[in-house]
């Protein structure tokens, strides 16, 4: 596969530290003519410029400014401004915190029938595949010219950070001078968008990132009745060809930086109910052994980095104490 035909088709960030014209500035669009209109995404204002969004006066203080741009916003970014996704990238990758990635999106034209909707379906139809995806939906799109009939796979729900979306790019754009025009898109969000910001801006090209991320979700593969470990199916032609690898890379990003903010955060939001219910039902001497239990197994890393950084080492001594009877912060 061509890093030549694997394109940024959707890219949205916001910053805390820049203001309107700087972000123009760095990204190269301060002469582009934006028009001002109303804003979203919780922003009263946006400056906008086919396919380019600027929002800024959030409802929130700290909301800072949005940038969006969608796949013509993109392609404006390359022709009329900088086009340097590797140093935007970068700049993002080197302020966290202060700017933030929230949507990339990544795509491949296949105009050389490498992937093909009849073959596809009927291997998601009969779970010929190994996947990290528990969620497949086809939909199929009729038209009264049967050249705008369409076929969309979603691989993955449009509730998570990852999903992969395969349609007729063809029939979308209605280019009937073409035979064959399929678009695979890879959406990313939030910390799997910034992982792979990351590892772009690292010296990875954009083409072998792709190719490995799908990789690392997706296989389709050939049945082998005489095996039920679908893991050592081996890998059909068709998705090896258009894959070109079976390289993989792991867009998980391990949590490293966990704090009593965010634990306190997480108790009172998530488990707080539970554990009231738990006291209401069995009372709170159950509750102090339940703890005391718990307190002998091995904990998560970043429990035990938490704790340590307070200087606790031994949960089995502390829980014989009558500590949890006092203001713990004493």
């Amino acid at each position: 596969m061509s890093d030549k035909v694997v394109i940024i088709d959707y890219l949205t960030f916001t910053s805390k530290i820049d203001s309107i014209d700087t972000l123009k500035f760095f990204l190269g669009l301060t002469d582009l003519p934006f028009r001002e209109c109303k804003g979203r995404y919780f922003y009263k204002k946006r400056l906008m410029y086919d396919g380019i969004n600027i929002y800024y006066d959030g409802l929130d203080d700290d909301m800072g400014i949005c940038v969006e741009m969608s796949g013509k916003g993109c392609r404006n970014f390359e022709q009329l401004g900088t086009g340097d996704y590797y140093e935007l990238l970068g700049y993002i990758v080197a302020n966290p915190g202060d700017l933030n990635i929230t949507r990339l999106d990544i795509a491949f034209d296949d105009f050389d029938n490498l992937l093909n909707f009849d073959v596809i379906c009927d291997a998601i139809k009969s779970k010929n595949y190994v996947s990290r995806f528990r969620q497949f939906k086809i939909i199929n799109e009729y038209s009264q010219d049967d050249k705008l009939n369409s076929t969309t796979v979603y691989c993955g729900s449009d509730k998570s950070d990852t999903l992969f979306r395969i349609y007729d790019k063809k029939a979308e754009q209605q280019r009937f001078d073409l035979d064959h025009w399929v678009r695979f898109e890879m959406q990313l969000r939030g910390d799997r968008a910034s992982c792979f910001a990351n590892l772009f801006v690292s010296g990875n090209t954009l083409g072998s990132l792709f190719v490995k991320v799908i990789n690392n979700y997706l296989r389709f593969v050939v049945p082998d009745n005489s095996d039920t470990n679908k893991s050592r199916w081996q890998t059909v032609d068709w998705w090896f060809l258009f894959l070109g690898t079976v390289n993989k890379i792991s867009l998980f990003v391990p949590d490293v930086d966990y704090t009593e903010t965010r634990l306190e955060r997480f108790v009172k939001t998530q488990c707080s109910g539970a554990i009231v219910a738990f006291i209401a039902l069995f009372g709170f001497n159950d509750f102090k052994d339940l703890l005391q239990g718990k307190s002998q197994l091995r904990l998560n890393r970043k429990y035990e980095n938490l704790l340590q950084e307070h200087g606790i080492f031994n949960l089995s001594e502390l829980f014989t104490s009558e500590w949890w009877l006092s203001d713990a912060t004493n």
